[in-house]
């Protein structure tokens, strides 16, 4: 079976969605949480893209991989080495995958973190650990940056999502610190 005309667009309201609820639990201080949420922000609208020439059936094998999706879909748009520079950010954000599992954190350990500033912004803090643990750090501007390239590669414009960020509590974290073009989403 072939793609769907009209999975696209539903790939993309669930990536908003996803996205919204990404920055609320940035903000909240959930950040295993988050980084979940906004990694599947990210695959959610990386998979739209790929919907319009991929199956379902075929998107499955990606298996939430962001990296792998990730090359697919700067391969599959013009200049997209351009892009290249969201590679670290695609990368951090697809080790999150991992720790939504709390047997993966029992066994292994791990410290996650997705500042809602700047990676330049802020000092970084240090966090002493006796026995050396995973570490998950992102900051959520670059991730802002990211879904926003990423809609602009895709030639989707995310004023059509609007509806998806009517509550006045999802405009607010949407637009807390975000200095897209997202942020009119709230509008």
């Amino acid at each position: 079976m072939g793609p769907d005309p009209d999975q696209p667009r539903e790939y993309f309201s669930f990536a908003i969605h996803y996205y919204v609820a990404g920055r609320y639990a940035v903000f909240a201080g959930l950040d295993r949480i988050a980084g979940n949420l906004l990694h599947h922000a990210i695959e959610m609208a990386i998979e739209g893209h790929l919907s319009q020439t991929t199956s379902s059936t075929d998107l499955k094998r990606y298996k939430h991989s962001l990296n792998l999706l990730w090359q697919d879909f700067k391969s599959g748009i013009s200049d997209g080495s351009s892009l290249d520079r969201f590679d670290q950010t695609v990368s951090g954000l697809d080790q999150f995958e991992t720790v939504r599992d709390p047997e993966h954190i029992q066994q292994h350990g791990g410290l996650a973190s997705i500042a809602p500033h700047r990676r330049d912004e802020k000092a970084k803090r240090t966090t002493k650990l006796r026995a050396p643990v995973p570490r998950y750090s992102l900051n959520l501007p670059e991730i802002d940056e990211l879904l926003d390239a990423l809609l602009v590669a895709a030639s989707v414009d995310p004023r059509f999502f609007r509806a998806a960020v009517s509550k006045s509590e999802a405009r607010e974290y949407l637009a807390r610190g975000n200095v897209t073009r997202l942020r009119d989403l709230r509008s």
